[in-house]
């Protein structure tokens, strides 16, 4: 691929989260609360950092470590009577279920957007944060880009497989939803696996592997404020005074 059509196709693949990002802001200046506005763009500069990092990741691995382990994932997909090259005939044959597969699936930075701006759950975007830096250190210890990409002859697309990062983000949203979106986000985590099956964005191992990483992720969030007090006297004994009333 040439420059100019690298460029193009790493354009398309971050016009969602740029949607995202514009749609966090849009909600900012129709909040009064100023503390609320200054979170929201917060997590709209954080949300553009982990994408360009990711980007610029993907670039620097795609041209320094060109090989991918997609032939052995393909392999294992196979031994558990997934096959991918089926999956991918079977939806080329049906282009609205495709189509409806590809919105699932590419949509998931708009739901957390959505989800950030009905919530504004600062657990929810810690969740977010840890598994886009976890995503990175995966996908340069196990290079993926997908059964439909590597069908394709692709090495430059976003390595996200081992384990399956953008599931990963569902679940966390359903995980950690406090509000009536719950339900629907549940919903949508429950989806968006099938979606990327069978679209050919994933394999089935990637998402046997993003339920212990989720877990994990979501036991590392939730105890993040007390690993962080450990480290900081201070914090912790103003704790310890405000739970037993000494001034």
């Amino acid at each position: 691929m040439n420059s100019i059509l690298v460029a193009a196709f790493i354009a398309a693949l971050l016009v969602p989260w740029v949607f995202a990002v514009i749609i966090i802001l849009i909600a900012s200046r129709l909040r009064r609360d100023p503390s609320k506005r200054r979170q929201d763009f917060l997590t709209a500069m954080g949300l553009t950092v982990l994408m360009g990092v990711t980007t610029v990741l993907n670039m620097w691995m795609a041209k320094h470590i060109p090989h991918t382990i997609d032939a052995r994932l393909w392999h294992w997909n196979e031994a558990l009577h997934v096959d991918p090259l089926a999956l991918i005939y079977f939806m080329e044959a049906h282009a609205k279920l495709w189509d409806f597969m590809q919105v699932v699936y590419y949509s998931l930075p708009i739901v957390m957007a959505v989800a950030w701006v009905k919530e504004q759950n600062s657990t929810l975007r810690r969740a977010v944060a840890v598994v886009g830096v976890g995503g990175w250190i995966f996908s340069a210890i196990f290079p993926v880009v997908g059964p439909h990409w590597y069908l394709d002859g692709y090495n430059v697309t976003m390595r996200h497989c081992i384990p399956a990062v953008e599931w990963t983000w569902a679940l966390q949203l359903a995980l950690n939803a406090r509000s009536l979106l719950r339900v629907p986000l549940w919903i949508y985590a429950g989806v968006f696996p099938v979606a990327s099956i069978l679209i050919g964005e994933q394999y089935l191992v990637d998402l046997i592997a993003a339920v212990p990483y989720t877990l994990a992720v979501l036991w590392l969030t939730l105890r993040w404020p007390d690993l962080v007090a450990r480290f900081r006297p201070a914090v912790v004994a103003a704790k310890t005074a405000a739970e037993t009333g000494v001034n």
